[in-house]
């Protein structure tokens, strides 16, 4: 891990539950600036208003090439 991770911002996909929480958790808790991107709108809402500043929550389907971002399906 970087010792100093100041200014560093992880991007964090399936942030909304399970391995993308505890990680974007993890990461905010270290000092990173975490998006974190899902299609959970409301958990990743909720979780990015957890972290608190420095979290920002992004509707995301990374799976899906014609609309990754704002729930554009």
């Amino acid at each position: 891990m970087i010792e100093s991770p100041q200014g560093r911002v992880a991007v964090i996909t399936g942030a909304s539950s399970g391995i993308g929480a505890a990680t974007a958790r993890a990461l905010s808790a270290a000092g990173y600036r975490v998006a974190l991107l899902a299609r959970r709108v409301d958990r990743i809402t909720t979780l990015a208003e957890q972290l608190g500043e420095g979290a920002l929550g992004i509707e995301a389907y990374v799976t899906d090439r014609d609309c990754p971002a704002a729930g554009r399906r």
